[in-house]
């Protein structure tokens, strides 16, 4: 497969991607303060368990939001391969 050429269009998608990333632990925290019973501080006592929500949530938006991204960088001859590594032995 051959790789097209840098163009703008990549730039865009890169910032657009990259602040998604960059957001998504934003939407977490708000998402797991949202929910928390109302009888719960919320982020108080229990931190660990809403550390390890955190860090689960975390893991999976990030492997949905990298299939997008490995097959943009596909189509420029980028490879993500050590990164699928990574990501799934954590």
């Amino acid at each position: 497969m051959t790789s097209k050429p840098i163009d703008v269009d990549f730039y865009y998608n890169m910032i657009f991607m990259g602040l998604s990333v960059i957001l998504l632990p934003i939407y977490i925290l708000y998402f797991i303060g949202h929910h928390a019973h109302p009888e719960d501080s919320k982020f108080g006592s229990s931190l660990f368990a809403r550390t390890m929500i955190f860090v689960g949530f975390l893991i999976s938006y990030l492997q949905i939001f990298s299939v997008q991204f490995d097959v943009y960088l596909t189509t420029y001859g980028i490879s993500l391969e050590y990164y699928w590594y990574i990501l799934m032995m954590i």
